[in-house]
């Protein structure tokens, strides 16, 4: 599955950093899409 990770900054992005999914309405179609956010404290 692709997914995308949002609101960090990607320089600071490891493999295997622990990230918590959300929930964001797609642009086209509004339907709600999975996507990824760092957990509080692993930037």
């Amino acid at each position: 599955m692709l997914t995308n990770i949002v609101d960090c900054d990607f320089g600071g992005l490891r493999i295997g950093a622990a990230v918590q999914a959300a929930f964001v309405p797609a642009q086209e179609s509004g339907q709600m899409v999975p996507v990824f956010r760092l957990c509080s404290g692993s930037e």
